[in-house]
């Protein structure tokens, strides 16, 4: 490999008739706190190599005629704008060179420092190993004002409180993320542990009770099924909505609440729900059934029969509910068979948002 083949392209730059080509190069791992640009201008021949330390904001630069790096050690024939591509190649990535960077007190001076000393000279020494070339170039520190130089640290400043605000946010979401996880599996041990407990207690007691068979909550799957069943025993007399006190399945504890004498159900979750219902209307020719939301009948059944015969009426209604709304079911008249619970039946189900 020679040095011609030590070449990367060059970035043309328009709107500036001083400059035929800049190359912003990007250092390697080991010089990640050095900024390099080239710049070749075209009025003077020169190639202007510029270095400036990210950390302690200190910069470098030096202005190189054809003569000088010829001196260095480039071919006569190569122009500067060869060897500023040569030189971009090594700042980068080439694996054919070794760039060594220190600071010394003068051109003469073997041996690089890593520690700055006020004076001091930047020496570049690009060693370009397949052909036993070496290069050296020394920049002269050039002088900033104080002003410039805390300028360009409360920009850093800036930027690195961006980015930890960055890392903080995304901290916080994913702890809240596994908040949640860790919540859902608590609920799921809760729930294995209470079915668990319940059979035993099933065993050792024999069968369960009416009362606590009317508040018997079976949990099902929580994170795909929002459903609960009533049956009914009784009405209200009055207004004639009939009582919803038997529960027997309900798989989420916060969709509905029963109130008014358990002829109100209440929604307290909202979303998408579907409602179906059973009733049976007895002891009467004409019968009919209402299912009302916030009182206002949302679906009807109507019965004809020859006397007094009992006669079942289905209800049926899907819409979207808001929290605090509430079903009633309206069934007249209500005879014969009314205390029988599993005639009386009435099923909702959240199917979303």
């Amino acid at each position: 490999m020679s040095k011609e083949d030590l070449v990367a392209p060059a970035y043309e730059v328009e709107g500036d008739n001083k400059v035929e080509a800049v190359a912003q190069v990007l250092s390697r791992k080991e010089l990640s706190d050095l900024d390099f640009k080239l710049r070749l201008e075209k009025e003077n021949s020169e190639l202007t190599i510029q270095v400036k330390n990210k950390k302690n904001k200190r910069f470098f630069g030096r202005t190189f005629t054809q003569k000088e790096m010829i001196e260095i050690g480039f071919h006569p024939k190569q122009t500067l704008h060869k060897i500023m591509e040569v030189l971009q190649s090594c700042f980068n990535k080439s694996n054919a060179t070794v760039v060594r960077i220190g600071y010394v007190k003068n051109e003469l001076d073997e041996n690089l420092r890593e520690e700055f000393e006020n004076g001091d000279k930047m020496a570049i020494v690009i060693d370009v190993q397949v052909v036993e070339l070496k290069y050296r170039l020394y920049l002269s520190e050039i002088i900033q004002s104080e002003v410039a130089i805390l300028e360009e640290m409360i920009k850093d400043l800036q930027c690195k409180n961006t980015e930890l605000a960055t890392q903080i946010i995304a901290q916080h979401e994913y702890c809240a993320n596994m908040e949640k996880h860790f919540n859902k599996k608590i609920e799921e041990l809760e729930y294995k542990f209470k079915i668990r407990f319940s059979s035993q207690e099933m065993k050792e007691g024999g069968e369960i009770g009416e009362e606590e068979e009317d508040e018997a909550f079976i949990q099902s799957n929580p994170n795909r099924v929002e459903i609960a069943h009533w049956k009914s025993r009784t009405r209200d007399a009055s207004t004639c909505f009939r009582k919803w006190n038997e529960c027997t399945l309900n798989t989420t504890k916060d969709l509905f609440k029963l109130e008014n004498d358990n002829t109100d159900i209440v929604i307290t979750k909202g979303g998408i729900f579907h409602i179906i219902c059973v009733v049976l209307s007895c002891d009467h020719v004409n019968k009919c059934a209402y299912l009302q939301i916030n009182r206002s009948t949302v679906s009807a059944s109507y019965g004809n029969t020859s006397g007094s015969e009992n006669q079942s009426l289905t209800l049926n209604h899907m819409s979207r509910l808001k929290m605090h709304d509430k079903i009633n079911v309206y069934c007249y008249p209500n005879g014969g068979y009314q205390g029988t619970s599993f005639c009386n039946v009435l099923t909702i189900q959240r199917l979303g948002e």
